[in-house]
């Protein structure tokens, strides 16, 4: 077994004395054998009687280092192999990674195809050929077998005169005539340069059809040709401009600060007009039937959050038409407060509660539960109880027990319930 650059090469060995009485002794030099060595060292300790043998074991890796195909270590040469070598380049060694030999003239590295060509009056045409994208050899054949030269490759132009002229022509559709352009069967005009004018009218552009469903910007000419006007009538608007406004800045203020609420339940607009329209015609809308509907100019509060309505004059023969949009933010009901009481004429189980007043509200909630989390709770409706909860008794499940309770108002506006917030939680302790 022979490693190369490694076989017969040493390995010197530095004794480095450290602060110590003990001694060693070993060969300065171990020779490699097939990248290994192997060393003894005797250490004598400090008695001067006492040794003990080590043994040291050595291995390198064998691999060789190259460098301009020669191994840096031994100076072996290398023996190049693999690789592949193409018509404008040498092979690459897979082991020094040298290039080396000679160029291969058969092997193209990459064929470029061009399809044949027809020759014309004016341009010249091609067979099908195959050029190397590395030597740029030109060939009859996929394979690059067939060389050829670049003049091989070319077809001359058919002889002879053979210009043929096309015209565009122009149909106006009411505007003033235009003269027809005659060019060379190919040329490519650009319509923005032929533009027709008509009195009362703003050219929209060129069709390619009399239906004007078809715009063009340009034009080839390979026959003649007609393309066609199109137009958009100039109308001049004489009609007032119209304008809506609110004409009390308090209501539009409240509006769009939340200070409506529900218990307000309905706002009569108040509007205000640029001009006085005897066919004057509204609608309105709104952005969100949740917060607030509007109809015939009320706005019906609906809930908490915000929307916008928006208020549309239809034009006349004497306005324009206009918008007003309204931003409505509608405010919660107004948290309760309330007191929950168990005296000697309170029945077992039961406690009674009166709570503050809640303008606008219908009716009344209360809820009370054995936890403080309100785990399971008991819910007791009392409606048409208006704005103030007086006295109402509640019937619970256990007697000496504390409950926790809280209380909230609400408004009944199409049928649905518009809560307040709950009161801050209290507690009470039946008999």
């Amino acid at each position: 077994m022979s490693h190369g650059c490694l076989d017969n090469q040493f390995i010197i060995l530095e004794n480095k004395t450290e602060d110590s009485k003990a001694s060693a002794k070993y060969d300065d030099w171990a020779r490699l054998k097939d990248g290994k060595c192997t060393v003894i060292v005797k250490v004598t300790a400090e008695d001067g009687i006492t040794t003990k043998d080590y043994i040291l074991h050595f291995f390198i890796d064998p691999t060789h280092t190259w460098e301009d195909g020669e191994c840096t270590i031994c100076g072996e040469k290398c023996q190049h192999t693999g690789g592949t070598a193409t018509c404008t380049e040498k092979a690459i060694c897979d082991s020094c990674k040298q290039s080396y030999g000679e160029t291969d003239p058969n092997n193209h590295k990459k064929l470029i195809h061009t399809k044949a060509k027809e020759p014309t009056y004016t341009e010249e045409g091609n067979i099908e050929y195959w050029k190397c994208s590395g030597c740029g050899k030109y060939f009859s054949d996929a394979a690059g077998t067939q060389e050829i030269s670049y003049e091989d490759t070319v077809i001359p132009k058919l002889q002879g005169s053979s210009t043929i002229y096309y015209a565009l022509h122009f149909e106006t559709n009411g505007g003033e005539d235009m003269n027809s352009v005659v060019k060379e069967s190919g040329t490519v005009l650009k319509l923005s340069e032929y533009v027709p004018v008509r009195d009362g009218y703003t050219f929209t552009g060129w069709y390619a059809d009399a239906e004007l469903t078809q715009p063009v910007t340009e034009v080839t000419l390979d026959n003649t040709k007609t393309i066609y006007a199109g137009w958009e009538e100039i109308v001049t608007d004489t009609r007032k401009e119209q304008k809506i406004f609110m004409t009390n800045p308090y209501q539009e203020r409240d509006l769009a600060n939340g200070s409506r609420n529900t218990m307000s339940k309905v706002c009569t607009l108040k509007l205000g007009f640029a001009v006085d329209d005897p066919d004057l015609s509204l609608t309105y809308e709104t952005s969100d039937p949740e917060v607030a509907t509007v109809k015939e100019g009320k706005i019906t509060y609906q809930g908490v959050g915000e929307c916008v309505i928006t208020v549309k004059a239809a034009a006349t023969d004497l306005c324009k038409g206009a918008v007003l949009e309204i931003p409505v933010k509608v405010g919660s009901l107004g948290t309760p407060t309330f007191t929950p009481s168990v005296t000697s004429r309170t029945a077992k189980k039961t406690f009674v509660a009166t709570s503050s007043t809640v303008r606008g509200v219908d009716g009344w909630e209360v809820q009370y539960s054995i936890r403080e989390d309100f785990w399971k709770p008991r819910t007791k409706d009392f409606p048409d109880t208006g704005a103030k909860l007086y006295r109402v008794t509640c019937p619970t499940m256990q007697s000496n027990r504390t409950y926790y309770i809280h209380v909230r108002g609400y408004q009944i506006i199409d049928g649905e319930k518009v809560y307040s917030a709950w009161s801050p939680v209290k507690t009470i302790k039946t008999k």
